[in-house]
């Protein structure tokens, strides 16, 4: 009897280590691919929910209107558009490229040069919300 106890044992604490093996590496893959999902998005900036220099981001949705928000739009081919509020309600739109860093960093090169290069930590992802952290 005792024999069966030990089996049962080691049995679950085997099936254990593999479903956390199969979690972490789920875990993994989810987030190497961050980069694929925030493109080709226009991601609203929510300013009322920032906290100091974490940036909260929305993904854009129908019906939804920028108004006088920023947004940024990270395309696929490595450019990016930076959007602000202007006179007369008219968006400003300032173009660069962004450059993936790491898993969880960016950095930000305006055409303009008007700014040096900004490195962009993405803090969190999920699905319809995007938390960056920036200084400008």
């Amino acid at each position: 009897m005792n024999y069966f106890r030990k089996m049962k044992f080691k049995t679950t604490i085997m099936c254990l280590g593999i479903c956390c093996l199969f979690f972490l590496t789920s875990v993994k893959c989810s987030s190497d691919k961050v980069q694929e999902k925030i493109q080709d998005v226009e991601w609203i900036h929510i300013n009322e929910k920032d906290d100091g220099t974490l940036k909260y981001f929305q993904k854009e949705k129908a019906g939804m209107s920028p108004g006088r928000r920023e947004s940024v739009i990270f395309m696929e081919n490595g450019n990016f558009e930076w959007k602000k509020p202007g006179p007369n309600d008219r968006r400003i739109i300032h173009e660069g490229d962004w450059q993936l860093l790491n898993k969880n960093e960016i950095t930000l090169e305006f055409d303009d040069n008007s700014l040096k290069k900004i490195p962009v930590k993405i803090v969190s992802f999920k699905g319809d919300t995007l938390l960056l952290q920036y200084e400008f």
